[in-house]
């Protein structure tokens, strides 16, 4: 998903959304979803947090910072990200080892 657009949306007497818009890769047509019970979302451990973010749904001392209107207070979304480097290692040998099936 490239972008996530919050536009309009039709909200229950909860205050949460029923009706979402998202772009695909590529894609200039919106595409358009609806629900009637809970959501699973999932798109990453770095994608989840920036659309939960960007729906509302964070602290909102930080929400209140980019004009996001805070929808559901929940401080711990975005905190707490860590990054897992990967370093490969590679052994080169010169030494020719003898064939293990000739013994």
């Amino acid at each position: 998903m490239d972008q996530w657009n919050r536009g309009t949306k039709n909200s229950d007497s909860n205050g949460l959304s029923n009706n979402y818009q998202f772009l695909t890769d590529g894609s200039l047509a919106p595409r358009k979803v609806s629900c009637s019970r809970e959501v699973i979302l999932a798109a990453g451990a770095i994608h989840t947090p920036q659309i939960l973010e960007l729906s509302g749904i964070r602290d909102p001392a930080v929400l209140s910072q980019f004009n996001v209107p805070v929808v559901i207070n929940l401080p711990g979304v975005g905190n707490n990200f860590q990054d897992h480097p990967y370093v490969g290692v590679v052994y080169y040998c010169m030494h020719i080892f003898p064939d293990p099936n000739s013994c």
